[in-house]
């Protein structure tokens, strides 16, 4: 057909690589995601034409919108040993430490086990988190996401930065797709 386009495979692997490529939509099939955050209102990456149902409908995504401010209620049942033990694994992993302090890694290591812990509680995929509704204010609750979404997508889950609808669908199609983090 004139104008259209055409993948042709080389070999039986690149073949299989295409169909799991056009088929990357429903591929993510009851995977599950939580946004914390305005639905579908993110301070640096609105995506106000989407709904919950309309993801569903084009990718079989559960997509789950939770105020920032149950995070914050959550971070306080944190575990300081786990928190502990995970600053110094992560010390222990690097080269070497230049910064953050201790206090602040610390703080990072919070955020992770608890997102850590949400994730395999729930059998979540990802979360995503408006981290610029309080990042750079003073007296925030919360810790900045940063280093526990890097670790958290080293694992393998999808946690893109600032309740990136768009970002967090991606995401979990490219690791589908690469079957890598």
């Amino acid at each position: 057909v004139k104008g259209s386009n055409a993948l042709l495979a080389n070999s039986e692997a690149h073949a299989v690589g295409l169909i799991r490529i056009l088929a990357a939509p429903r591929m993510l099939e009851g995977k599950r995601a939580v946004i914390h955050g305005r639905p579908f209102d993110s301070t640096s990456v609105p995506a106000r034409d989407l709904t919950a149902q309309a993801i569903y409908d084009r990718t079989g995504v559960i997509l789950e919108h939770r105020p920032v401010a149950q995070l914050e209620a959550l971070l306080g049942t944190v575990d300081s040993k786990d928190a502990r033990a995970e600053m110094e694994r992560w010390k222990r992993e690097a080269t070497s430490v230049v910064e953050p302090s201790d206090e602040a890694l610390l703080e990072a290591c919070r955020m992770y086990v608890l997102l850590r812990s949400i994730v395999e509680k729930e059998g979540l995929s990802g979360i995503s988190i408006d981290c610029l509704s309080f990042s750079f204010n003073s007296k925030r609750k919360l810790p900045v996401p940063c280093l526990a979404f890097t670790r958290l997508r080293d694992e393998g889950y999808a946690f893109p930065c600032e309740a990136d609808v768009v970002g967090m669908l991606s995401t979990m199609v490219l690791q589908e797709v690469s079957q890598k983090p």
